[in-house]
């Protein structure tokens, strides 16, 4: 019998250890269990500029730099050779895996692109002016997806990634794809992973000493053409998070367990 007592007893204190470490990771913050640093939905009005916004959720007091992107996320254009967009400021740390996702959708044969970028402004460009620069310019090695509107009856729609080799995607949904670009800084060669609709498309591993410098996440409009047929961009949603390690999460699930025996046992 003491023996028995004694088991019970220690087995009490090392499920009320597992719990405790629950309780104090929960107690440390989101990031234990993926932490989104930015999110936003889009849900201001069409009358209203994003530009000066607060994202829905945000790390401190960052808000949009954008240029003639509305609140809900819209953007509608017909100057031929126009280019327009929307920043969020975004260094990465190293030893994270990091997960920008979107559903957009673009009109006519225009573009429209998002991912990981670096500065918006350079030596001869101003902030203002860099809201209006080619989307390319600012990727500096950076991954991104862009995708193109179906020409005219919307028969197609393409998608590239700009790391690597590109690569299209056709027949997609008018409805607008789930994109999703995932930046590994975990090793000392960072990679990027592409998503579409929540398969991975394409994996590019960075060479020794290359890897990109990300000052931003961002999204643009881009057309390209001498049409002046009014076309527009529209984002459903913009986040970013990390995702957490594997064993962050087996420990995590762990102390869910051991929570659940401890009330077992109590009633």
């Amino acid at each position: 019998m003491q023996t028995t007592k004694k088991l019970g007893l220690a087995m009490r204190g090392y499920v009320a250890g597992v719990a405790g470490l629950l309780l104090c990771g929960m107690a440390l913050g989101p990031t234990a269990h993926g932490d989104t640093i930015y999110d936003d939905d889009f849900s201001g009005l069409s009358s209203a500029n994003l530009e000066g916004t607060a994202p829905d959720t945000r790390p401190g007091s960052e808000t949009w730099i954008a240029r003639d992107w509305k609140a809900d996320g819209t953007h509608t254009w017909a100057a031929q050779y126009t280019y327009r967009n929307a920043f969020l400021p975004f260094i990465p740390e190293t030893g994270k895996l990091y997960r920008l996702e979107t559903q957009m959708s673009v009109t006519e044969t225009y573009h429209v692109c998002f991912g990981f970028v670096g500065d918006y402004t350079n030596a001869t460009q101003s902030a203002t002016q860099g809201k209006s620069r080619n989307f390319e310019d600012f990727v500096e090695a950076s991954g991104y997806w862009r995708a193109t509107g179906p020409e005219l009856a919307g028969a197609r729609e393409y998608l590239y990634s700009n790391v690597g080799e590109s690569s299209s995607y056709e027949g997609l949904n008018t409805d607008g794809p789930i994109l999703a670009v995932e930046l590994d800084t975990r090793a000392s060669q960072w990679e990027f992973e592409f998503f579409l609709d929540g398969t991975s498309v394409r994996t590019y591993q960075y060479a020794v000493d290359e890897n990109p410098t990300i000052k931003n996440i961002a999204f643009g409009s881009i057309n390209t053409t001498t049409s002046t047929v009014e076309g527009t961009a529209t984002m459903e949603y913009f986040t970013l998070t990390v995702i957490p390690e594997p064993g962050t999460l087996a420990i995590f699930g762990l102390g869910s367990l051991a929570l659940l025996a401890l009330r077992r046992r109590r009633s």
